[in-house]
């Protein structure tokens, strides 16, 4: 009995330890987030954020954040915004790591990164990571913003290539 009893004891340990929250990065674990996942067998969400271009149109069978960039239509030169940017993880064990605004001409590149906890045991539910971050454009006009990311295949650990999501705003 008592055997039998720490047997069990110990699976919901190990469960519990492996599909807990990281506590930080883990160096050596961060990952330019993920965009895509094609051939994606779990449930689809219905529509793609049309407010959005991708530099690879998601089509059926591929897995996509429902709203990938959400930024205001204009802002005001100066005055700080907030942008947020959805990736997938493709496990219990990734969590949002930052999101990078990198400045480029006629806009700016945002790159969020992602963080595997390191645990062996994760669910194997796919999950939507929000980054968030505050910019302010000081210059009038209109500007591009581009989510650099990676489209995946599921169940493939090596294939991925570069996708991107990009909308325009306006700076007055």
């Amino acid at each position: 009995m008592r055997a039998a009893r720490n047997t069990i004891l110990g699976a919901v340990l190990l469960t519990s330890v492996g599909c807990s929250e990281p506590t930080g990065p883990v160096p050596g674990l961060e990952e330019l987030g993920v965009l895509q996942v094609i051939e994606y067998g779990g449930p689809l969400l219905v529509g793609v954020d049309e407010s959005v271009y991708w530099s690879v149109p998601p089509d059926t069978g591929v897995l996509v954040p429902p709203r990938v960039l959400v930024a205001p239509d204009s802002v005001t030169a100066g005055v700080p915004f907030e942008v947020q940017v959805t990736t997938i993880g493709m496990s219990g064990c990734w969590s949002a790591a930052g999101l990078w605004p990198r400045p480029v001409p006629g806009g700016l590149d945002l790159i969020p990164t992602d963080v595997h906890s390191g645990a062996n045991f994760c669910t194997e539910m796919a999950l939507y990571l929000e980054h968030d971050a505050r910019i302010t454009i000081a210059t009038p006009g209109e500007y591009t913003l581009r989510v650099k990311g990676r489209r995946l295949r599921q169940g493939d650990a090596a294939w991925e290539e570069p996708v991107s999501a990009e909308r325009t705003i306006v700076v007055r």
